[in-house]
């Protein structure tokens, strides 16, 4: 009897640490995408003007304050006065040049001014594309991971040490 009482209590305790990591999984899988959303929203405030379209669109007066605000935040990798010089240059000369810069993502910018050997007339711009094609949902500015085998990772072990099986 006493060999059952015991037992019973491990197999309690192995359920409540499985219960326990469950819950943390679940919790993860409801707060994380919030959170990248979030992230993404910050990035997007940040580089989104990066793209054909928007230095299109946008006016040059608004496009030196959002590359002001990016050179500021990125200070190791963009000159203020250049940036700002180089985007105006940007959009009157490289758009009219290669016209699929017009309707080009972020990345498809990156590959068009190697393509254009742009690089040497615009190295901050470069330096921008360069940064947000980095930038990816699994940085820590993007706000961790979602990773299932990290929580595995973690759920195994503890299940393992109570039940005697991590030999």
């Amino acid at each position: 009897m006493p060999d059952e009482l015991c037992n019973s209590e491990a197999f309690a305790s192995v359920e409540n640490v499985y219960q326990v990591a469950m819950l943390e999984i679940i919790d993860r899988i409801i707060t994380e995408p919030g959170d990248r959303f979030e992230a993404l929203k910050n990035v997007n405030s940040m580089f989104g003007f990066l793209s054909g379209v928007k230095i299109e669109k946008m006016q040059i007066v608004n496009l030196k304050i959002k590359a002001e605000k990016l050179a500021n935040r990125y200070s190791a990798d963009l000159n203020i006065e250049e940036f700002n010089f180089e985007i105006e240059g940007f959009k009157y000369h490289a758009l009219t040049v290669d016209k699929s810069l017009k309707k080009a993502t972020s990345k498809e910018m990156l590959t068009l001014i190697y393509k254009n050997k742009f690089k040497k007339s615009y190295p901050n711009i470069t330096a921008a594309f360069e940064n947000v094609s980095h930038i990816k949902a699994t940085s820590k500015e993007m706000g961790g991971t979602l990773s299932f085998t990290s929580l595995a990772n973690t759920l195994v072990p503890a299940l393992s040490s109570i039940d005697g099986s991590s030999k």
